[in-house]
């Protein structure tokens, strides 16, 4: 169940339409989706070279989209994954 807050926080930034809904999900429901994304998303983590070292990305990467464009950034390139139905419900 979404609990919206109130009073959303609007970002006021150069091209974009951000808005933060600080309290979306309960705590409890908010612990589920953490614990299944966790265990459930195929989390990758690539190596990036800065400066000519090449290191492991500080974080675990997933890309899922609509379509099967891949995504290319810093000579990484990922291929999206179907909509989970834990992503759906969080999307939704």
């Amino acid at each position: 169940m979404m609990l919206f807050n109130p009073d959303p926080i609007k970002f006021d930034l150069p091209d974009s339409d951000i808005t933060y809904y600080p309290k979306c999900f309960s705590e409890e429901k908010s612990q589920i989706f953490y614990e299944k994304l966790l265990a459930e998303t195929p989390w990758q983590q690539d190596d990036i070279t800065v400066f000519g070292k090449t290191y492991p990305q500080p974080r675990l990467t997933a890309l899922y989209a609509n379509n099967k464009n891949s995504y290319t950034y810093s000579n990484i390139t990922m291929q999206p994954h179907i909509f989970s139905p834990i992503v759906s419900e969080i999307k939704s």
